[in-house]
């Protein structure tokens, strides 16, 4: 069944492919509460929440009032609290929110400022198992963007030494850069499209050092924003992306497999999880100008299933009945 949470104007109501926007509870009173953002119009992001069967859900409560129509990225912590990373409207700083949960509510605290320094678009937000945050986004500087990475070892009060600490640049300029950020339990993965011909990633070690040199996933036109990346309990990595058609690549913990086709269409916003190791990809597919199906494969043998139609009464049609209303024929 489908329920309707709000209506919105915003050109990236669910933000980008990858971002994290819905959040489930895993313990406590609340358990299985789940609580979704998105922004309902320029400048805002909103918050709302359901219990299972998830069909009523709460009325949307602000969080921010000051978001430019861009992306925007979401991590919850342990307690439940929510860290919300957005692009800010009037000067294009990266700030973040603290939406502290108390019981089965959220409210927005005050805003944090990332970065001051430059235009700062498409943030990936991730969090560590010791609990230190971690924060990717593009620079935009004379028409070129830069990859940038930044951390907050104090649960997002003080980012770095400050707004006008620039963090750690990962990237040359490009003429196009969005990132998603994983992490491991040793690691943190930064993962970029990077001028429409390449999808690299970087990563470090957690307890600190130096990023390593940048590692090619593949290269070749068509590759944009239409990809994500996810780590699994055991440490595998899994970046799917859109190359003309839906394709995956893994890291297993000592290398990157092969390149692996899940599916010949072209594939949109594609995203990936696990569930016991399991890697499962959702993605969109247009069947005709305007529409689209979900599909869905997941790996639970040596290798991905054929793709499905995530609910198969939302697919195309098998048949067509056409009649001539003035001779009453069928066809």
């Amino acid at each position: 069944m489908l329920s309707k949470i709000t209506a919105a104007t915003g050109s990236f109501p669910l933000a980008q492919a990858g971002s994290r926007l819905l959040f489930e509870l895993r313990s406590g009173s609340y358990l299985g509460r789940r609580v979704a953002l998105f922004q309902t119009a320029s400048g805002e992001i909103k918050l709302a929440w359901a219990d299972t069967p998830y069909v009523s859900w709460s009325s949307a409560t602000s969080l921010a009032a000051d978001a430019a129509d861009q992306p925007f990225d979401a991590v919850m912590d342990d307690d439940g609290h929510i860290h919300l990373v957005y692009t800010e409207q009037t000067t294009n700083d990266l700030v973040t929110r603290k939406i502290t949960r108390s019981g089965g509510t959220w409210s927005p605290g005050s805003k944090v400022t990332v970065c001051s320094l430059y235009q700062s678009y498409f943030p990936s937000l991730a969090r560590t198992g010791t609990g230190d945050l971690w924060v990717s986004w593009s620079r935009l500087d004379s028409g070129d963007y830069y990859l940038h990475v930044k951390s907050s070892t104090d649960g997002g009060a003080v980012w770095g030494s400050g707004p006008t600490d620039a963090g750690t640049m990962l990237t040359d300029a490009v003429s196009s850069l969005y990132s998603r950020l994983v992490t491991t339990s040793a690691s943190i993965w930064a993962v970029y499209s990077h001028g429409g011909n390449g999808l690299s990633t970087r990563s470090r070690s957690i307890s600190g050092g130096s990023w390593l040199a940048a590692v090619d996933l593949a290269t070749g036109s068509g590759l944009d924003e239409h990809f994500d990346a996810a780590t699994s309990d055991n440490g595998t990595i899994g970046v799917v992306f859109d190359q003309a058609s839906l394709k995956y690549r893994e890291h297993d913990g000592d290398s990157w497999g092969s390149i692996v086709t899940l599916d010949t269409d072209e594939a949109i916003s594609p995203q990936i999880g696990f569930t016991q190791n399991v890697p499962v990809v959702v993605y969109l597919v247009e069947t005709a100008p305007g529409q689209s199906i979900i599909r869905h494969t997941n790996r639970r043998t040596g290798s991905f299933a054929t793709s499905v139609a995530l609910d198969p009464a939302a697919q195309t049609f098998d048949s067509v009945l056409l009649y001539d209303i003035s001779s009453f024929e069928f066809s």
